[in-house]
C-alpha cells in the first residue's frame, strides 16, 4: 500500500517538486522521501510507533499491577499508549483514501480495491480465528474464561461485526480476539469510503469530510449517555474522525496548490503539532483512560488532529528531526510487520501466562515481567515469519490487480477542482 501511495503522490503532482537523488532541494511542496524500492519510510516509521504504543498499552498498562509491585511505575508513563490505535486509524485513512481518490475514475475501481484489501486482511485474520476455535476446543474452560469467552458470539468475528457485539455487551469479549474490534471498524469504513470518494466531487470532498469529522464527537456523546457506553469507542461512525482526518490529509497532498500552501507554512504545522501534543499530555494527565467522557467527547478528535499533523510533517519534503526518527530501521521494520504484531501479541502473552501461571497476565514480579518480555520477543518473531512466508506472497498476488486509468488521467493527476 505504501508503494502505491508514493506512485499516487507522484501522479497527482504532490511529488512534482520533490528532488531526484541529484537535484537541488525544492523551495515548496508537501512531498515524501522514498527509498530505492519506492516505499515511504516515514510512514513505515509512524506505523512502527503505532504498534509500539499498542504493545506498551496492552503489555505495560492494561496488565499493570497493584501499587508497590515491579510494574507499578508503568501506567503513569503510558497514559497515551492506548491511542496507538488512533494513529493506525489516521494512517489507514491517509493510505486508503489516497488510493481511492487517485483512482476514482478507474473502470475496475471496486474490484481492484476489494481484492487487494481481502489479500491484505483476510489470510492472517482468519488464521487467528481458526487458532481461537482450536484453543476453545483444547483449553480447559474454567481458568481461561477471560481468554475464550463467547461474548460477543463467535459468529460476529468472521463477519467483522464484533464491534457491534462488544457495544451490545459493553465488553471487549474474549481477550484472545479483543483487539480485533479495530479491524471491524476499518472493514466497515472500507465499505463506506469508496462510495463517498466516488459520489462526491473532489472540490466538495474536504467539506463533506469536515462535516463528518465534526459529527463523530456528537455521536460519541449520544452513545456515552446511554446504556451501551462502549459504543462510543468501538463503533465505526464514532471513530470516523480519525479515519477521515487521514483521508483529508490524502486529499490535501494530492492537490498541488494545497500541497504548496502547506509546505510554505510548515512552521505553522510544527506549531500546531507541539500545541496539540501539549494538549494531549494535559488530557492524559487529567483523564487517564479512554472511557472518561471528556476524553471521548474531545480527546479522541484532539489526538487524531495531533497524529494527522505529524503525518503531514512526516511526508513534508524538508528534512527534520521527526523524519530522521521515523526512518530509524527498527521502527520501519516494526511498521512492516505491524499487522501481524497487532493480531498476535495478545493471544501470545495470554497463552504464555496461562501456560506458566494458569492466570491472567500480570507483571507484579520479575518472573512475570520476564514472561511478558518473552511474549514480546515471540510475537515479533512469529509476526516476521508470518509476513515473509505467508502474508507477503498473498499481498503480492493482490497487487497483480492494477487500477485501469485513461492516458489523460495519468497525465493530469486527480480530477480538476471546479
Amino acid at each position: 500500500m505504501v508503494e502505491e501511495t508514493r506512485s499516487i503522490l507522484s501522479r497527482s503532482g504532490a511529488l512534482r517538486f520533490f528532488p531526484s537523488r541529484h537535484s537541488p532541494p525544492p523551495s515548496s511542496a508537501i512531498a515524501t522521501a522514498t527509498d530505492r524500492v519506492g516505499r515511504i519510510p516515514e510512514l513505515d516509521g509512524l506505523r512502527g510507533l503505532a504498534i509500539l504504543s499498542v504493545l506498551f498499552c496492552h503489555y505495560g498498562y492494561c496488565y499493570a499491577p497493584a501499587p508497590g509491585s515491579i510494574g507499578a511505575w508503568l501506567p503513569p508513563l503510558l497514559r497515551l499508549a492506548w491511542s496507538g490505535v488512533d494513529l493506525f486509524f489516521v494512517l489507514s485513512g491517509f493510505l486508503i483514501g489516497g488510493i481511492l481518490i487517485a483512482n476514482r475514475k478507474a473502470s475496475n475501481y471496486w474490484r481492484v480495491f476489494y481484492v487487494r484489501r481481502a489479500c491484505r486482511i483476510f489470510p492472517l485474520y482468519f488464521v487467528v480465528l481458526a487458532a481461537f476455535v482450536l484453543a476453545t476446543a483444547t483449553i480447559t474452560p474454567q481458568p481461561s474464561s477471560w481468554l475464550l469467552k463467547q461474548e460477543p458470539p463467535f459468529w460476529n468475528y468472521p463477519l467483522f461485526l464484533q464491534n457491534f457485539g462488544m457495544a451490545y455487551y459493553n465488553s471487549f469479549g474474549s481477550d484472545f480476539l479483543g483487539p480485533t474490534w479495530s479491524l471491524a471498524v476499518e472493514e466497515q469504513f472500507y465499505l463506506v469510503l469508496p462510495f463517498v470518494v466516488l459520489l462526491v466531487r473532489p472540490v466538495a470532498l474536504p467539506w463533506v469530510l469536515g462535516g463528518l469529522i465534526c459529527l463523530a464527537p456528537m455521536l460519541r456523546l449520544h452513545w456515552l449517555t446511554g446504556d451501551h457506553f462502549l459504543s462510543s469507542y468501538v463503533l465505526m461512525p464514532c471513530r470516523a474522525d480519525a479515519l477521515l482526518l487521514g483521508v483529508l490529509c490524502a486529499w490535501a497532498v494530492q492537490q498541488p496548490d494545497v500541497a504548496r500552501w502547506l509546505e510554505s507554512r510548515r512552521s505553522l504545522l510544527f506549531a500546531a503539532f507541539w500545541t496539540l501534543l501539549a494538549g494531549s499530555v494535559a488530557l492524559a494527565s487529567q483523564y487517564q483512560f479512554f472511557y472518561h467522557p471528556m476524553m471521548m467527547l474531545i480527546g479522541f478528535t484532539w489526538l487524531a488532529l495531533m497524529y494527522a499533523t505529524a503525518l503531514l510533517l512526516a511526508v513534508s519534503s524538508k528534512e527534520t528531526p521527526l523524519k530522521r526518527i521515523l526512518r530509524v530501521p527498527v521502527l520501519r521494520k516494526l511498521g512492516d510487520i505491524a499487522f501481524g504484531v497487532y493480531l498476535l501479541h495478545v493471544p501470545i502473552v495470554d497463552l504464555l501466562h496461562l501456560w506458566i501461571y494458569d492466570a491472567v497476565p500480570k507483571i507484579e514480579t520479575p518472573a512475570q515481567f520476564g514472561v511478558t518480555l518473552a511474549a514480546f520477543a515471540l510475537t515479533i518473531f512469529v509476526a516476521q515469519a508470518s509476513f515473509v512466508f505467508f502474508e507477503k506472497p498473498i499481498i503480492g498476488f493482490g497487487h497483480r490487480f492494477k487500477f485501469s486509468r485513461k492516458p489523460d488521467d495519468l497525465d493530469r493527476g486527480p480530477a480538476p477542482m471546479r
